[in-house]
């Protein structure tokens, strides 16, 4: 009953779902290391998650980007320059299949070799063998973004010194951006 009160508190049904998941997952690592193999001197005695269910998450709503839409991103022009740079962020995201922003301001200039990315997907690293190694090929598209953005280290310039308040600022001037087309 407390789980419930507990998941009923949460705002909205995917962080629910999520966080459930996670508590549980915890609580069976305790089970495990505490209780061990063994059905005697059971230190965790009893399971709050047989007798609760799990909240389901509800499908998103479809957030594929039109043609149409992907054609007049591509041809969007602003005087904003940090308007136009959060477009050709996500231009440029989709160029090299779907590379996550905070990723993007992370990989160095030294991670290209003969027009090839190759970079280990933050957010999955650890939990992947292959450290969520991904290579891309550069594409004339992506190459004209990052040669528009250079920077002396990383693969394009940042906002500033912070990746998280970049990726905070081109969301931010993206969807204003989106509201123009």
């Amino acid at each position: 009953q407390m789980i419930n009160m507990w998941v009923d508190s949460l705002d909205a049904d995917n962080t629910k779902s999520a966080y459930y998941t996670l508590i549980s997952t915890i609580f069976n690592h305790a089970v495990k290391e505490y209780n061990g193999d063994s059905l005697e001197n059971l230190k965790i005695k009893r399971n709050p998650f047989l007798v609760t269910d799990k909240p389901r998450a509800k499908r998103n709503n479809q957030r594929a980007v039109s043609v149409d839409t992907m054609a007049k991103f591509i041809g969007f022009e602003s005087e904003d320059y940090w308007m136009k740079y959060s477009v050709d962020m996500f231009l440029l995201s989709f160029y090299l299949i779907g590379c996550n922003l905070a990723d993007l301001m992370t990989i160095k200039k030294t991670q290209i070799k003969d027009g090839w990315l190759t970079y280990e997907r933050k957010k999955t690293r650890r939990a992947r063998e292959d450290n969520a190694l991904i290579q891309v090929k550069i594409q004339p598209e992506a190459q004209e973004i990052l040669d528009r953005y250079k920077d002396s280290e990383f693969l394009v310039r940042r906002w500033n010194s912070s990746p998280d308040i970049t990726s905070y600022m081109v969301n931010r001037k993206l969807r204003l951006a989106s509201e123009k087309l």
